[in-house]
């Protein structure tokens, strides 16, 4: 039987951990970047138990661990210091019950250096523009002028894929109204607790510590305003953080500004991840906002699940489109709770008006007395419907 062409569009954590998992499954593939060099692309994330467990599956995790400094537990704190809710993963029996801070471009660096040492092709300064298909075959289009034929396309180019949209494959996409800054502060922090303070203002301040006397954080900052404060107001921005107390103005004081990324929050929501010949992976099909952290997570369990489902099917010569209702089925609607419970939660965040805080506060606090472990497994990225995925043994 012929072997399947596959063509995986977009080198990010999705596009990287979906080529790794092919090639582990025993796929042909090759993976398309429109990027020449990846630099220090992008800011931090933090990795949690699904996106461990996506490392641990391609086996990656223990020599990735000296790039981690593992956190068991994340808090939401006011600037006075008060705790409104505590996440202590320790109570959970799940695998990797804890979280860790790291930097994207580290984690990027790492799976594509597993996957050149896998030998799969992966040609940078190639933008998609387009896709055809007719009579079986796909072709990629390129801006530089190449074209590519292949069989199936696994679509991890983003919230807005130009894969996706070719195939007709329309999303609902939301702009928040907010922006972040992430970056690295030369500080240690002494506790091994991932923190975010919400201030009166709506404003947001995150603390996660890395290796090597490092701390990475991220920030709120006006939606388009990032330039002009860099050019000609970063003093007075940053005074105006003394609200927060002396832990984030030491933390910024250690911060180069030059070197933060600046980013906007979307949210995107696909109904049909897949239109043959593509699937769709990650932001292109769930950009979610970052308020738990489960974006680049969410994006490495999507390729690993997808892959592990196709791998039988294209080597079997089986329907794709059930491949496809079953992908959807399975991870569609546990990324929509995640997506949901992470935006009413920045939601509720950013209210500014005081008798909003006291109730908002108020019953935070109740409920983290009360809570069970669902809102654990949930910021954990616990599903326990795809277990059976976590495994790349071709027999399985």
């Amino acid at each position: 039987m012929k072997q399947p062409r596959v063509a995986i569009v977009g080198a990010g954590p999705a596009g990287l951990t979906a080529a790794l998992a092919a090639h582990k499954l025993g796929l042909s593939v090759t993976v398309f970047e429109k990027t020449l060099d990846f630099g220090q692309v992008g800011g931090g994330l933090v990795l949690h138990s699904n996106g461990l467990r996506v490392l641990e599956a391609l086996n990656l995790l223990d020599q990735f661990r000296p790039l981690m400094r593992p956190c068991s537990t994340l808090a939401l704190e006011l600037p006075n210091g008060t705790r409104l809710s505590t996440f202590d993963y320790r109570k959970l029996s799940i695998p990797h019950n804890y979280s860790a801070a790291i930097m994207r471009y580290h984690l990027q660096e790492y799976l594509l250096s597993a996957v050149e040492w896998a030998g799969v092709p992966v040609l940078t300064g190639h933008r998609c523009t387009g896709l055809s298909y007719e009579h079986g075959t796909a072709c990629l289009h390129f801006a530089n002028g190449c074209d590519h034929e292949c069989d199936l396309v696994i679509a991890c180019d983003g919230i807005h894929s130009v894969v996706r949209d070719a195939v007709g494959l329309q999303p609902a996409r939301h702009p928040i109204g907010h922006a972040y800054l992430r970056a690295i502060a030369e500080r240690r922090v002494d506790d091994d607790l991932i923190r975010e303070i919400w201030g009166p203002d709506g404003r947001r301040f995150g603390i996660c510590p890395l290796p090597d006397d490092q701390t990475y954080i991220f920030c709120s900052v006006p939606v388009g305003g990032w330039r002009k404060i860099q050019k000609s107001q970063l003093e007075f921005w940053l005074e105006s953080w003394h609200v927060f107390g002396s832990r984030v103005m030491d933390l910024m004081a250690a911060v180069d500004w030059s070197q933060a990324n600046y980013s906007e929050v979307h949210e995107v929501d696909l109904r049909r991840w897949w239109q043959l010949p593509v699937f769709v992976v990650g932001d292109a099909a769930h950009a979610m906002t970052p308020f738990i952290g489960q974006g680049a997570n969410s994006a490495m369990v999507d390729a690993l699940v997808l892959m592990r489902m196709l791998a039988p099917a294209l080597q079997s010569g089986a329907n794709l489109n059930r491949v496809g209702r079953a992908y959807q089925s399975l991870r569609r609607p546990f990324v929509r709770r995640i997506q949901t419970t992470s935006r009413r939660l920045g939601l509720v965040g950013a209210w500014t008006s005081a008798p909003a805080r006291h109730t908002r506060d108020t019953l935070m606090q109740l409920a983290n007395a009360v809570t069970g472990s669902g809102a654990l497994l949930l910021g954990a990225g616990y599903n326990r419907r795809e277990e059976r995925y976590f495994c790349l043994d071709r027999q399985n």
